[in-house]
């Protein structure tokens, strides 16, 4: 397991999330790191912004469903420097994770 899965899964532990819970949030990360080959912590924000509208015009996700997926990935740590930047600028502006609410 990578450190950037285990302090994923230890901060979900803290929140108080169910293992199941756990589970499904780590599976739809993984999912997305999937899509583009690489870690989730090297996601741009246009990146879950194309991937969220790949789960709802194509994977046909209901709204809410999509709105899900975008709090999960909002859960993941924010290791790199990049990643850590983008969310500084997201919650400064209001804004929510790429583009649209988390």
């Amino acid at each position: 397991m990578t450190p950037l899965r285990q302090r994923f899964i230890e901060d979900m532990q803290l929140r108080g999330y169910s293992t199941r819970t756990q589970e499904a949030y780590t599976r739809a990360v993984r999912q997305l790191a999937q899509r583009y080959h690489r870690s989730p912590d090297k996601l741009s924000e246009e990146d879950l912004r194309q991937y969220f509208l790949y789960l709802a015009n194509e994977k046909k996700w209901a709204r809410a469903s999509t709105t899900i997926a975008e709090a999960k990935y909002s859960q993941w740590p924010a290791s790199s420097p990049s990643r850590k930047a983008s969310i500084g600028e997201r919650s400064r502006s209001g804004a929510s994770c790429g583009g649209v609410s988390v």
